[in-house]
């Protein structure tokens, strides 16, 4: 891999985090997500807020989180969120700033859906989640004032992986529209075939542990299976009809060239797909230090693309 080096502002910082979360641990996973327990069910910023809880077809509950601005609008975009995690850990409230920023641009209504977990249950049963939350938000849209033609999905890391298959998997159902996606730094690819996914020095999210978070969401599954694509999007072969992207990714992530290349295969099937390039960067380098010169250079960049989306990404 060509040499590089972390931005100013992320040393420090990134060895923190790695210091006090040393390495994606199987056996840790349900200890990490219920010490996130404090924060669930709560909302800190100014928003309205509220718990859902749709039913499954085995008739437990999956929880979404719905926030709104104080002011609501008639005829909002709608947002399906994500949050990351490697699949095996999180919840929505964790994204609480990066939400309230979001609405705050759109006016936008929000829902942030706590899927299945891998050391709960492994794929599909956050793909299915995923599609759950986004049928209910969709037959949703008169109570929530949202415009059904500009429903959007999106999240980070394994979140905005999430997002991305779900527009494949919404594709294949042909059921409902969306309008635009916005996975950031998303996870695609279980192969692990490009450079920096094997020799990435991220000192957040190294190759170690997301081949642990692969090899543990698909545990069950035959990945020479069709349905494979739902799961890592990079192996789709076509991507056309999906809809438009907005995405960024720093140099040093792991998941840097499995975003490259995922944008360049939407763009050469005919999909219009805006990619940020961050210098230095780490994975989840926005949430590390969102006031570091990168941080504020990517959320510039998605702040001018999400503006324009809204103006102009509606599905017929």
């Amino acid at each position: 891999m060509t040499e590089v080096k972390l931005a100013k502002g992320l040393k420090f910082r990134s060895f923190l985090v790695r210091h006090l979360t040393p390495s994606f641990k199987i056996e840790k996973l349900p200890r990490s997500r219920k010490l996130l327990n404090f924060i669930k069910g709560k909302a800190t910023k100014k928003l309205k807020f509220e718990q859902v809880f749709i039913e499954r077809d085995d008739k437990s509950l999956l929880r979404v989180c719905v926030y709104r601005p104080l002011t609501e609008q008639v005829n909002a975009p709608g947002i399906v969120w994500f949050h990351g995690g490697g699949y095996g850990t999180g919840i929505p409230e964790m994204d609480e700033s990066r939400i309230k920023m979001i609405i705050e641009e759109s006016k936008a209504t929000l829902i942030s859906v706590d899927y299945t977990l891998s050391f709960e249950k492994p794929y599909p049963h956050a793909l299915l989640d995923a599609y759950l939350a986004l049928e209910w938000f969709y037959n949703s849209t008169l109570k929530y004032n949202v415009n059904k033609k500009q429903i959007i999905v999106g999240g980070i890391s394994a979140g905005g992986g999430l997002a991305a298959a779900l527009t494949l998997y919404a594709r294949k159902k042909g059921k409902i529209k969306i309008a635009f996606q916005m996975p950031l730094y998303p996870m695609l690819d279980d192969r692990m075939i490009t450079d920096s996914s094997n020799n990435s020095i991220d000192p957040i999210w190294t190759p170690k542990d997301n081949r642990i978070a692969w090899d543990y969401y698909l545990r069950d599954f035959d990945r020479n299976h069709s349905d494979i694509i739902y799961a890592a999007p990079s192996r789709c072969e076509d991507l056309s009809n999906l809809p438009p992207l907005i995405s960024y990714v720093g140099t040093v992530d792991t998941f840097y060239d499995e975003t490259v290349l995922y944008v360049d295969k939407l763009r050469k099937a005919g999909v219009e797909a805006k990619l940020k390039v961050i210098e230095g960067a780490c994975h989840a380098f926005d949430v590390l230090a969102p006031r570091s010169l990168v941080g504020i250079e990517a959320n510039e960049f998605f702040s001018s693309e999400f503006r324009y989306a809204l103006d102009n990404y509606f599905t017929e």
